[in-house]
């Protein structure tokens, strides 16, 4: 998220989001491709032409010809169909896709271990609402026509895998099926279930939701949106906070404010940022409430879920950041969201995805906390792909803003040339 789950909150981030840099890291991307073409149309060929593509019956079973038989919430298939369909062709043009999966090739250097086994490495990527809310806003319906280009465009070039199947197949070195991406939605946002899950239907693709008992109970509130609600909404055009005057005169004053105070809050335990946001709230004194934009999933939805055959795992009992609670904290919290989640939907809960997810929001205490859970594997947001190598509690993710469309999943070719972009530029600075 923006301050909770790693959407756009710090310097880097926000850079990244300014269409000067983006534009930038593309022209660098193009210039890559230029040099390699003979090798980008040779993987190309072997895109187009790979062997292994599963495809589905209508019955939602694997293909006896293309591997082993499963549905799609299942343990060792559920891959999404990679043939012609209508429905994508509609949503997403041939040249966005074609650029995007090009540049997935030509931006990976020749002396990548996974070059050549494409199969050993997956992809996770990251979602959290669809529509606007106060801390992410974009323009109404963008979201949901967003999403389901991504959607489609995944469903038409990858092979999508349930998480925790593709998750144990790495760690034992099983081989995966080309091009392997997994799906993954945090937070619970009620637009999830409404919006995100009958897209994944319609294109019969497996993903799992990562859930906080916290918010489903209704006992705590997403302290982030709340924030965001506090600023987007005060009736003062400016308020002393902590000896700094937090300016709120216009739309531009607010969301720069917002992003300052966010960061600062992210740094603070559950104690000390309860009272910051109370405090702020007597002196901004806002309108409205914050259900008007940010509603979340209560435990019947949540049932609905795994009904609908998707997987739910834990997000943390209250969504707080991990690192800044004390080491016995932190393990209270896993352990009783692991079984809170077990008893309410009579599920195995055996993934964890770290509240905001950066390296500086969990710690060795808190991996050590995870295991000691009983949890087998973790998520961050801290983006890469995965190999057998990748640490069981240090999943990478990349985190996808849907109201960016198919043009949004950039960010995954851009990966390597945007890090080397920000090198450059820490070494000027």
């Amino acid at each position: 998220m923006l301050a909770a789950d790693g959407r756009g909150t710090s310097r880097d981030r926000v850079q990244r989001d300014d269409p000067d840099v983006l534009l930038a890291a593309c022209a660098v991307a193009r210039a890559l491709c230029h040099l390699v073409s003979s090798w980008a149309a040779a993987a190309w060929r072997a895109f187009r032409n790979g062997p292994g593509i599963p495809k589905r019956t209508f019955a939602g079973k694997a293909s006896p010809r293309a591997g082993p038989e499963t549905t799609y919430k299942g343990e060792t298939g559920g891959y999404s169909r990679v043939t012609k369909s209508s429905y994508v062709d509609r949503t997403i043009g041939s040249r966005d896709r074609d650029a995007i999966v090009q540049a997935h090739w030509t931006t990976r250097p020749k002396d990548d271990p996974d070059a050549a086994a494409v199969s050993h490495r997956l992809l996770v990527l990251a979602w959290h609402n669809v529509e606007p809310t106060w801390c992410f806003p974009a323009t109404r319906g963008s979201g949901t026509r967003g999403l389901q280009a991504q959607l489609a465009f995944l469903r038409r070039t990858a092979n999508v895998v349930p998480l925790a199947g593709a998750l144990a197949a790495l760690g034992r070195g099983d081989p995966l099926p080309p091009r392997p991406v997994a799906l993954t939605f945090d937070d619970g946002y009620r637009d999830q279930l409404e919006l995100a899950v009958p897209m994944l239907e319609r294109l019969e693709l497996p993903a799992t939701f990562f859930l906080v008992p916290g918010l489903l109970d209704g006992t705590v509130q997403a302290w982030w949106e709340q924030l965001a609600w506090i600023f987007t909404r005060a009736t003062k055009d400016s308020v002393v906070w902590e000896g700094r005057t937090v300016g709120l005169r216009s739309p531009a004053e607010r969301r720069t404010s917002l992003l300052a105070v966010l960061e600062n809050l992210k740094r603070r335990d559950r104690r000390g940022r309860d009272a910051a946001l109370e405090e702020l709230l007597d002196r901004c004194a806002p309108e409205g409430t914050l259900e008007e934009r940010a509603a979340f999933l209560d435990w019947d939805a949540a049932r609905r879920l795994d009904r609908r055959g998707f997987t739910v795992e834990s997000h943390s009992l209250v969504h707080s950041i991990l690192a800044e609670e004390p080491e016995s904290g932190q393990e209270q919290d896993l352990v009783t969201s692991r079984r809170r989640l077990q008893q309410e939907l009579d599920l195995p809960i055996d993934l964890l995805a770290y509240p905001n997810g950066k390296r500086g929001d969990y710690s060795r205490a808190t991996v050590a906390a995870a295991a000691r859970a009983g949890y087998s594997h973790a998520l961050t947001t801290v983006e890469g792909w995965n190999r057998p190598s990748t640490e069981p509690y240090e999943v990478h993710r990349f985190v996808q803003q849907p109201e960016r469309g198919v043009p949004g999943l950039a960010i995954v070719p851009l990966h390597r040339p945007w890090l080397w972009m920000r090198a450059i530029r820490d070494r000027r600075a």
